[in-house]
């Protein structure tokens, strides 16, 4: 793309921008560079090169983790500082949950670099009680200092790419309804699904209905063993 320069410039025309409608985000990075060309037609100066983030996002279903990977940003003046990790739940408004502060990364388990591939892994197990398991993410890279003079620390956001983590399901084989606190009620429990009714129903070996609750979510829910 070409964007005009006024002639002559003015203090209004120091800074220019530019918005590249014809893009996918979601599957490509792209690399962007600015000539300055005279009249003529000759190039005089060239700027850095930038290069924008594509985020990519995996369900690990049996560890109930997400696994997050994308390029690093290139490339500021004054380098990338930290990368923020936002996530929105089952369509929610996305929030900050991380800020990975890339001289850390080698001391923080939780992510990795191998060349320009960073990797994240988000933990998801104790956001299992509620919800249908969707995860949606971005990624927000933040610049360091040394930036240039008069030229605030610049910020680029990356994709936006959602994930699902399957429902879970478990039916217990025993419980101990003995009091201690352990085991004694007799409790399906589940992760990641959004339940909209619920009915438990227990017979003995005749046949005959001992046990009916619909309630799920109370501290009283399940069975203590009593008919």
């Amino acid at each position: 793309a070409t964007v005009p320069v006024p002639d002559p410039p003015t203090s209004a025309d120091s800074n220019f921008y530019y918005q590249d409608h014809e893009v996918l985000t979601g599957r490509y990075s792209y690399f962007y560079k600015i000539d300055v060309v005279d009249p003529c037609g000759a190039v005089g100066k060239t700027s850095n090169i930038g290069r924008t983030m594509k985020l990519s996002v995996g369900a690990d279903n049996e560890k109930n983790r997400n696994i997050l990977t994308w390029n690093q940003y290139e490339e500021w003046n004054g380098g990338v500082n930290e990368y923020e990790v936002y996530r929105g739940v089952d369509g929610q408004n996305m929030k900050l949950i991380r800020s990975l502060v890339v001289r850390n990364f080698a001391t923080d388990p939780t992510v990795k670099q191998d060349g320009e591939i960073i990797t994240f892994v988000d933990d998801v197990s104790d956001q299992a009680t509620t919800g249908n398991g969707q995860f949606c993410y971005k990624i927000v890279a933040k610049e360091g200092t040394g930036t240039f003079p008069g030229v605030n620390p610049q910020e680029s956001s990356s994709n936006v790419e959602c994930t699902v983590q399957y429902p879970l399901f478990y039916v217990p084989t025993a419980f101990t309804p003995n009091g201690d606190g352990l085991n004694d009620r007799f409790l399906p429990l589940g992760a990641f699904h959004d339940i909209k009714s619920y009915s438990l129903e227990i017979f003995n070996r005749w046949g005959e209905r001992i046990y009916t609750t619909t309630d799920y979510q109370s501290d009283d829910a399940g069975w203590d063993g009593n008919y």
